[in-house]
């Protein structure tokens, strides 16, 4: 494989990456907006605060839902 396909299929993977990571946080937010009623700002608060205490992924937390 050359070069430029191994940086081109790494940049997919990337951005395939980056489009699950927002599915599963959306996932969550909707979870937590329809079990404590809170407006979606709120519910991306909570997600991102408990990843910056446990110095983890958004994702990680986001999963654990």
């Amino acid at each position: 494989m050359s070069p430029a396909n191994e940086e081109r299929d790494a940049e997919v993977s990337q951005v395939e990456d980056k489009i699950e990571t927002r599915e599963i946080v959306q996932r969550a937010k909707e979870m937590l907006m329809q079990e404590r009623g809170l407006d979606e700002p709120a519910a991306f608060e909570i997600i991102q605060q408990s990843a910056m205490r446990g110095r983890t992924r958004m994702r990680d937390i986001a999963s654990r839902s």
